[in-house]
């Protein structure tokens, strides 16, 4: 798996997981989005 280098590609590479994984959209999103927080710091 690749790992987007972008914050804009991040978006775009969980909108691509969220298609093919029919998953609670959300609460996933939410996850990625605190992992990015605390990447950046």
């Amino acid at each position: 798996m690749v790992f987007p280098k972008q914050d804009s590609d991040i978006y775009v590479y969980l909108k691509e997981i969220l298609r093919k994984e029919n998953i609670s959209k959300m609460k996933y999103i939410k996850e990625n989005i605190k992992f990015i927080h605390l990447r950046k710091r």
